[in-house]
């Protein structure tokens, strides 16, 4: 087994999840989005892959935007390249079409739609990389690993259906997610029980079909030229090999320890951990009451911040939808298909003035505005769902954004004096999130 080397690797996250003809055949797909932001997020935390090596195109408006972005790219990666793709698939005369924003259903060849094959050709023509990962989520998906000239690379190609099924468009456990990504997900943060230390794309692609077709959805479609299902894609999760050992705080009777920390000493004894979310039925209940009070008064952003490890910020997002919200609320509906991810260092803050300059800069890359608060608020008062701009802070401990508090300081400050939005129709909710960890042991630390 080989592993992939994360910092050359290079993912290029493509989604259609809006369609100017949604009223002529094709619905919108607003899990697609979901889809791109949570998976860009776990291959960053998980996978390892720099940020600034991530390219998400989202509702493009036809096929040469999108390989013209590719070509300025892949030529420069020199070990590994991951396409996704989901939105929708269409086979029209004996060709299969990856939708864009401007496709047409009845004439993709006409109207901005990416021949798959057009699409795995390039990559593998351009690229210089030893491996070549190709992720489709979409109906008929498996069309797209026809026919595909390797040129001796090792090409991995892992789809969400058949090449005459549809695939599902929600996740019956995650309404916010596609079904097969939704899966794809899961493995990724949670890992595979009685996999190796290493999850490979066979290990991924194994469980992907155990777990969907269990729960009678299609079933995925994989291929590979060379050797790459043997490609190691990042360390398992659910490896970890743990044991309880006494406690001795008043908080719990339940300590952990880690393997590592085992085998140097078999009495290390580490302080006790606290289960995700201890102890917050107050906390969940305010925060419930108040975007319910919230509902109507939209004209400024409602703020949160949230403390908590690396992980714990996804079970906030999964806790607020299945709890603390009403399941006939707004915002359960439509959570996800608005967020804003923005991700800053502890060790990185300068000045509030530079936080303040940070924010606009990608709220301008986002909205495609002046770097404006009133032209930026325009843009998003006409958004047609509710929005969550959430920006998540990383730091090595929680005692070390301590000293930091000018960061909460300026954050309150910039969106304090944030324009009165008149025509928002929406809720805008903004998290401000501290995420930490201690790197001393193998685990999590809250």
């Amino acid at each position: 087994m080989t592993l992939i080397d994360p910092n050359n690797t290079q993912a290029i996250l493509i989604g259609a999840s809006e369609f100017d003809f949604a009223n002529e055949g094709f619905q919108n797909l607003p899990n697609v989005k979901s889809n791109l932001v949570e998976f860009r997020r776990l291959l960053i935390e998980m996978v390892g892959i720099d940020k600034n090596q991530i390219c998400m195109m989202l509702d493009r408006d036809n096929v040469t935007e999108i390989t013209s972005e590719i070509i300025g790219i892949i030529p420069n990666v020199l070990d590994t390249i991951i396409v996704y793709y989901a939105g929708h698939g269409i086979y029209r005369s004996q060709n299969f079409y990856l939708a864009t924003k401007k496709t047409r259903p009845e004439e993709p060849e006409y109207t901005g739609a990416m021949p798959s094959k057009r699409l795995v050709d390039l990559v593998i023509k351009k690229a210089r990389v030893k491996n070549l990962i190709f992720i489709i989520d979409c109906c008929f998906s498996a069309m797209a690993k026809e026919g595909v000239d390797s040129r001796g690379k090792n090409v991995f190609f892992m789809t969400a259906a058949p090449s005459n099924q549809a695939a599902k468009d929600e996740s019956p456990e995650n309404a916010y997610y596609t079904a097969f990504t939704h899966e794809l997900l899961v493995i990724l943060k949670q890992g595979i029980k009685n996999a190796g230390e290493i999850l490979t794309l066979q290990d991924i692609i194994n469980h992907l079909n155990k777990q969907l077709t269990d729960k009678d959805l299609p079933e995925p479609q994989s291929s590979a030229h060379g050797s790459p299902d043997k490609l190691g894609i990042c360390k398992n999760p659910a490896y970890q090999n743990i044991s309880l050992t006494p406690g001795t705080s008043g908080v719990g009777k339940t300590g952990l320890m880690s393997q590592n920390d085992k085998d140097k000493s078999s009495e290390t004894q580490l302080e006790p951990l606290l289960f995700l979310l201890p102890n917050r039925e107050r906390q969940k209940h305010q925060l419930r009451t108040t975007i319910q009070n919230y509902q109507g008064q939209w004209q400024h952003p409602l703020l949160c911040f949230i403390y908590g490890d690396n992980s714990e910020y996804g079970e906030f997002v999964r806790c607020l939808l299945e709890g603390f919200l009403p399941t006939d609320n707004v915002l359960s509906k439509y959570f996800g298909a608005g967020i804003f991810n923005r991700e800053i260092r502890v060790d990185e803050f300068q000045t509030v003035e530079k936080l303040h300059q940070d924010i606009l800069w990608f709220l301008e890359s986002e909205t495609n505005t002046a770097a404006k608060k009133e032209a930026i608020a325009n843009k998003l008062a006409r958004e047609q769902q509710p929005i969550i701009f959430s920006i998540r802070i990383f730091t090595e401990d929680l005692a070390d954004w301590q000293d930091k508090k000018t960061i909460i300081d300026g954050f309150i400050e910039f969106w304090a004096d944030w324009p009165k939005m008149i025509a928002q129709r929406h809720p805008f909710l903004v998290f401000l999130s501290f995420n930490y960890k201690d790197e001393k042991f193998s685990f999590v630390k809250k």
